[in-house]
């Protein structure tokens, strides 16, 4: 995905030229969003069909990296090590403001990540701690990026 920004102009997508105004706005927009959200819409694909889940991200890295937690039992860990194809999408009802974010999850194995993703959760439910085999953590990796605000689209890719 090549860097586009378009504007909702009579009732359409004008493409614009690119314009680093523009893009510098959607990059703040967008970790104003993801810094300020409670919950975020997790959606992969299970069986051909989209699976949409919400989930509190415990761990972020700016917009390339986000880490939740859930239960070994959870759909989303199986369905995730089937296809690892996600979208994430998180918005501002108040403002029309939204990003959604395309990637790839991944069941986290690296132990420090999952030790911080254990002191931030607020979780009291695995008796093990963060040894606990049900307590598990889904690392998300951004590779393209699309932002909504003031009637604007700002696309962009990481990868």
């Amino acid at each position: 995905m090549n860097e586009e920004v378009r504007k909702w102009i009579k009732g359409k997508w004008v493409k614009m030229q690119t314009q680093e105004d523009s893009l510098k706005q959607g990059r703040e927009i967008i970790e104003k969003i993801l810094s300020e959200t409670k919950s975020i819409v997790f959606i992969n694909i299970a069986q051909g069909r989209p699976q949409a889940k919400a989930m509190w991200p415990i761990l972020r890295t700016g917009i390339q990296v986000m880490w939740f937690n859930t239960d070994s039992t959870s759909n989303r860990i199986k369905q995730i090590q089937e296809d690892p194809v996600t979208t994430i999408y998180a918005y501002d009802v108040q403002r029309v403001e939204g990003v959604m974010l395309l990637g790839k999850a991944y069941v986290e194995t690296d132990e420090k990540i999952r030790i911080q993703a254990w002191e931030k959760a607020t979780v009291t439910e695995y008796e093990g701690g963060v040894n606990d085999p049900d307590f598990q953590v889904i690392r998300f990796e951004t590779q393209d990026v699309n932002c909504f605000f003031q009637g604007t689209s700002v696309s962009f890719s990481l990868v």
